[in-house]
């Protein structure tokens, strides 16, 4: 098959898939076949494909696929069975088996390598993983987390992920030879590169419901109780972001807001503060940060008091935070 088009029409607006390669080979009409090929795929890049299943059986269709990593996507792997009724129609069919999805994201002196493992089902409707596992990192010193995506086709697409994540080891992630733990600046700094990352090229519209819950966090030589984050965005309109971070000295951060992405990620929004022992924290926070340290060191010398407590909206937390604006 040479400049093929593919068109699946349902109850909603349809979808075609163009630019569509194809060479197969099939002893039967029943298999076992093997097709290599490729697509069109986001802003016209090709997107390489390789297919084998085998005879039907009992369970379905034995089917294995593989897709190549790509300009905006992962590389893929699924490893399972096509079930139902052919005779029924498309309608009727659904992949049922293992998928691996793996590429990399920003990182501080090389990509960092992430890698979502579990088992999925797909129809034409939508794409659900459950206990999955997904890890950001080297195997050896990742950080990962147990939990569920789902991706709802159609126009907008719908993305809905919910992940836990336990012992999340920062310092092990980003250490460098001869570093204790890691400066919190530097690890914030990362995150938002990645998160940023990851948001690129939302302007297709999908709606996003992402939740994510970790205990306890490790960073700085420090062990932080607890993080959690909720982001959120109906199609066309801003990302709403909420979280909640436990700090060291019994201290707490909470915000909602906007987040707005681009080179990188900034949060605008509300903030509640605590601390029992900004000293502490603020040492902490300051780590590897001289100009940020002496702003806040000034700041926390002219207070007579231990504890401190801050509500209000902010321009950026993150400059908040590590004093990097007045």
């Amino acid at each position: 098959m040479r400049e093929g088009r593919v068109k699946i029409v349902g109850a909603g607006a349809g979808t075609e898939i163009s630019g569509v390669e194809i060479d197969a080979a099939a002893p039967s009409l029943d298999g076992p076949a093997h097709l290599s090929g490729q697509f069109s795929g986001p802003d016209n890049a090709p997107v390489a494909f390789r297919l084998a299943s085998e005879k039907p059986g009992p369970a379905g269709t034995p089917l294995r696929l593989s897709v190549d990593a790509g300009p905006s996507w992962p590389a893929a792997e699924f490893d399972g069975a096509l079930e139902g009724d052919p005779a029924a129609g498309l309608g009727g069919l659904r992949f049922a088996g293992a998928a691996t999805l793996t590429g990399t994201a920003p990182g501080e002196d090389a990509p960092t390598p992430w890698r979502v493992a579990g088992p999925m089902t797909v129809n034409l409707d939508q794409a659900i993983l459950r206990q999955a596992e997904f890890r950001l990192g080297p195997e050896e010193r990742g950080i990962r987390a147990d939990g569920d995506a789902k991706l709802v086709f159609g126009s907008p697409a719908q993305i809905s992920v919910a992940l836990r994540a336990k012992q999340v080891n920062v310092d092990s992630l980003m250490r460098r030879k001869g570093e204790d733990g890691v400066a919190p600046a530097r690890a914030l700094t990362l995150m938002t590169h990645i998160v940023s990352a990851a948001l690129r090229g939302r302007e297709n519209g999908a709606a996003i419901d992402a939740q994510v819950l970790a205990q306890p966090i490790i960073l700085g030589s420090q062990t932080l109780p607890d993080a959690s984050a909720t982001l959120k965005a109906a199609p066309g309109a801003p990302l709403n972001l909420a979280f909640n971070l436990g700090l060291p000295g019994q201290s707490r951060l909470r915000a909602h807001g906007a987040l707005e992405t681009g080179a990188e990620a900034k949060f605008r929004g509300d903030v509640d503060f605590i601390s029992a022992d900004f000293t502490l924290l603020r040492d902490w926070a300051t780590l590897g940060a001289p100009p940020a340290a002496a702003k806040v060191a000034a700041f926390v010398d002219a207070l007579p008091y231990r504890s401190a407590s801050v509500s209000g909206a902010v321009g950026s937390v993150a400059d908040w935070i590590f004093g990097a604006q007045s």
